[in-house]
């Protein structure tokens, strides 16, 4: 299993990929129908026909270095930029249907094509989601496979412009996996510190077995968030109070300010799952929906943190009676006998 994780979380190597500031020929074509694109560097192109080339990126995992290797130059991408297909500009661009569902460059209609291309000459601005998920897909591959920073920062960027519940949950997904199989704590600490992560997930959880890390207040948090068959009236009441009282359990359960995680539990009584953890669709299975331990369905570790929150719940509700107790007597007003017989 551990050799699994080490192939998984290993260094990608660059391909020869083409983009548009790579392919002068290309970026020519481009200009001819108008468009200019300072996000080029990001984007990538092809002169064949989309039904020559091949379906899905060509990815291996060697069985000697654990190094992922690409082993074909081009693929029929979402993102990929056709220069042979028809593009059309419409006369009421607003009135164009939007893209459908897991959408790329290949199948858009002329005038959704010219919606498209426009809309990459300046990617804050707003438009249906769709077009923003044919760029990022092309972005996902970058991270695994080209430039990964540049890739990184460009997406956050989009994640500030379009605030879609979908493309926020895969972006955040595709930083958080790129980051571990980069090898880039840094990055990962930078999406702590930003609050980009709202999901303590199953990935996280592995980089967390492996290294022996232990759980920290914000990661139970965020564990206590995602768990089922909890109460969680006063977690969404009070997040700040919640934290404060957790930290108490934390400290009268273990004698430490944070959960006990590392070494106490066994990833081989864990049942397993597939996790979808990119959306580039033409990124094959085994890395984009790795089969991973399910650390939510590990009885004993659920058990243990669930008891570590519903003592916090419970101290919560007593926090709260009294505190309710207090307000009640500051507010009450207290009469002297005299006045009391005043009132009467």
């Amino acid at each position: 299993m551990r050799a699994v994780i080490r192939k998984m979380f290993s260094l990608v190597k660059s391909s020869e990929l083409t983009t548009i500031n790579s392919l002068a020929k290309s970026s020519n074509q481009l200009a001819v129908k108008g468009f200019t694109f300072p996000n080029q560097a990001f984007i990538f192109v092809s002169e064949k026909d989309p039904n020559d080339i091949l379906v899905g990126l060509s990815i291996s995992i060697s069985l000697y270095d654990g190094e992922i290797k690409f082993n074909n130059n081009e693929s029929d991408d979402p993102s990929t930029i056709f220069l042979k297909l028809p593009i059309k500009k419409p006369t009421s661009p607003i009135s164009i249907d939007p893209p459908g569902y897991y959408p790329s460059y290949a199948i858009l209609r002329p005038e959704q094509r010219w919606v498209y291309l426009n809309w990459l000459q300046d990617v804050t601005k707003e438009v249906d989601i769709g077009y923003v998920f044919i760029y990022y897909y092309g972005l996902e591959r970058q991270l695994l496979t080209g430039k990964f920073d540049r890739a990184y920062d460009e997406i956050l960027k989009l994640r500030r412009y379009h605030r879609n519940k979908s493309f926020l949950a895969y972006s955040e997904s595709s930083l958080v996996n790129s980051s571990l199989l980069m090898k880039r704590p840094d990055k990962l600490t930078e999406l702590l510190r930003n609050n980009v992560i709202s999901d303590f997930s199953n990935s996280l959880f592995l980089i967390a077995y492996y290294n022996k890390y232990n759980l920290s207040i914000e990661n139970l948090m965020l564990i206590f968030d995602r768990m089922s068959g909890l109460n969680k009236r006063y977690f969404r009441e009070d997040r700040q109070q919640f934290q404060n009282l957790l930290s108490e359990v934390l400290s009268e359960c273990f004698s430490i300010d944070f959960f006990p995680f590392a070494s106490n539990y066994d990833v081989g009584k864990t049942t397993r799952a597939r996790y979808p953890l990119f959306a580039n669709i033409s990124l094959p299975d085994n890395i984009r929906t790795p089969d991973l331990p399910n650390f939510y369905a590990h009885d004993r570790l659920m058990n243990d943190l669930k008891n570590v929150f519903q003592i916090t719940h419970e101290k919560f509700k007593t926090w709260k009676t009294e505190n309710s107790k207090t307000k009640k007597q500051k507010i009450l007003p207290r009469y002297t006998e005299k006045e009391v017989d005043s009132t009467r």
